[in-house]
């Protein structure tokens, strides 16, 4: 079984058959593969599908080693682990990314001994990714999966990968993007990812309204995510579909959004809801992470808005911005939108 993130709702079920694992072995050592030397360290608990497959099931198929713990997984320990065993391939999330870079240098290790990094679990956005190779200089590979698939539809390549692009289509793995009627939408416009692969569940658990928009038949599955596919095959991710908010009559992705703050150099990590106000209308409001040193001021306030106003349409500049300490996350470590939806209620 594998279960959806959870971070609009409750998580979801989705049971698959055990032939689905070597589906998806054959599909992920397509791109990379284990050899007997390799030790792979992950970082997210193994219920997530993408810790268990590649950092567990698949390493000990191709007779490489694993390192577990039992510990809360922080930056400290995962610098404490990589000095002690010296992993060849770290299974990262962006979060954790970022907890890494910030760390005080004097308390960070060498991580010369990776071959690879790899993402997964939540976008990483281009401006992370360089600062990770320019911190740490080891090649990170995105990698965009689903429960639903028990996949990895879309990687990025090793020495191939494009910071902010969730690469092109896996091996043993279709795809497409449409638009609300179903048609195919023309190269570089935005769609609804369809993907079809011989892993792909056939229902949610307990949920059949949702399973009859989501697994479609024939082993193809709506994602629910908007991406765009440019001249060289690679897909962008550009927001949800179920998460597109319309302000003053124009739809607005959340992602833009969030795209264009954490380009500003007081941010470190930042979420972005359509809230209804008293009057039934719908505004922009950003939940932030200030970056060291920065102050959570009125002043702050306006420096983000400034700064939003000068990149984005009038319409997508936040209404409200509410600064935090951290975002709340879910087990496998995405922002849990949920519980900031439930914050303005």
């Amino acid at each position: 079984w594998n279960f959806t993130g959870g971070t609009t709702g409750k998580p979801k079920g989705v049971p698959h058959m055990h032939r689905d694992g070597v589906v998806c072995y054959e599909t992920f050592t397509h791109t990379v593969s284990f050899g007997t030397g390799d030790i792979i360290l992950r970082v997210p608990k193994l219920f997530f599908h993408y810790a268990r497959d590649p950092g567990l099931l698949f390493p000990l198929r191709d007779g490489a080693s694993v390192i577990l713990f039992h510990e809360r997984t922080t930056a400290a320990l995962i610098f404490e682990l990589i000095r002690k065993y010296r992993p060849t391939m770290l299974l990262n999330v962006p979060t954790m990314m970022r907890a890494m870079i910030q760390a005080p240098e004097r308390e960070r290790s060498d991580l010369g001994c990776l071959r690879y990094c790899m993402s997964s679990g939540e976008l990483l956005p281009a401006r992370l990714h360089q600062e990770w190779l320019n911190t740490f200089g080891t090649e990170v590979i995105n990698r965009y999966g689903s429960a639903e698939s028990a996949n990895g539809m879309l990687n990025n390549r090793p020495g191939a990968a494009v910071p902010g692009s969730s690469g092109t289509v896996a091996p043993l793995v279709e795809a497409k993007l449409v638009d609300e009627d179903g048609r195919e939408v023309p190269r570089g416009q935005p769609g609804t990812l369809l993907a079809r692969c011989a892993a792909a569940g056939r229902y949610y658990f307990h949920d059949h309204e949702k399973s009859r928009t989501t697994f479609l038949g024939n082993g193809w599955i709506n994602t629910g995510d908007l991406f765009t596919q440019d001249e060289n095959d690679c897909f962008w991710h550009a927001g949800r579909a179920d998460q597109m908010v319309k302000v003053s009559g124009v739809w607005v992705s959340p992602l833009e959004i969030e795209h264009g703050l954490q380009e500003c150099p007081v941010v470190t990590e930042c979420a972005v809801l359509g809230i209804r106000d008293g009057d039934g209308l719908t505004r922009i409001k950003a939940f932030v992470v200030l970056a060291e040193g920065a102050q959570a001021s009125a002043g702050t306030q306006d420096e983000l808005k400034r700064f939003c106003r000068e990149r984005m349409a009038p319409h997508k500049v936040p209404r409200g911005i509410e600064f935090m300490d951290a975002l709340p996350k879910t087990g496998q470590g995405k922002i849990d939108r949920r519980l900031l939806r439930e914050r303005t209620l």
